[in-house]
């Protein structure tokens, strides 16, 4: 969990998770939101110089965000002061990291040995908390139906 000022960002089950805690949570009048990381287009985060910064968690047809005032009305953002920036810089490299990883659904299985290599690393997908025990599961049935 990374706490920013308006909110805090968790990573879990493939999903960022964006949760309004306390007062300024309150009066920033935007809704939690669960974004799916495979629904991401990219990540900005603005750098805190003479006042805050935001993270901004873009998916494909939303508009871009430009300035502060807009990101404490965004839904997808969340205001991150200087001494939060390093942790969400850190978060930031966490999720493109995730983004940019292949998905079990792109590889293609044409023999045993590769539907056990594809069940190896969806159990460590599984087991990083990257999936969840459903989607784990749903995959894992598919990938055995294969051999």
């Amino acid at each position: 969990m990374t706490k920013g000022v308006n909110g805090q960002v968790t990573v879990e089950s493939g999903c960022v998770i964006i949760t309004r805690k306390g007062m300024l949570g309150a009066l920033s009048r935007n809704a939690d939101a669960k974004i799916p990381i495979n629904n991401l287009s990219y990540i900005q985060l603005v750098r805190p110089m003479v006042e805050n910064g935001f993270i901004n968690f873009v998916m494909a047809g939303s508009p871009q965000v430009n300035n502060l005032k807009q990101a404490m009305s965004d839904s997808t953002c969340v205001i991150v002061s200087s001494f939060q920036y390093k942790h969400f810089v850190k978060l930031k490299a966490e999720i493109e990291k995730i983004m940019s990883a292949p998905t079990i659904e792109n590889a293609p299985a044409h023999s045993d040995a590769d539907v056990l290599a594809q069940l190896e690393k969806l159990s460590e997908l599984k087991n990083k908390g990257i999936i969840s025990e459903d989607e784990f599961l749903a995959k894992k049935t598919d990938l055995l139906g294969r051999l």
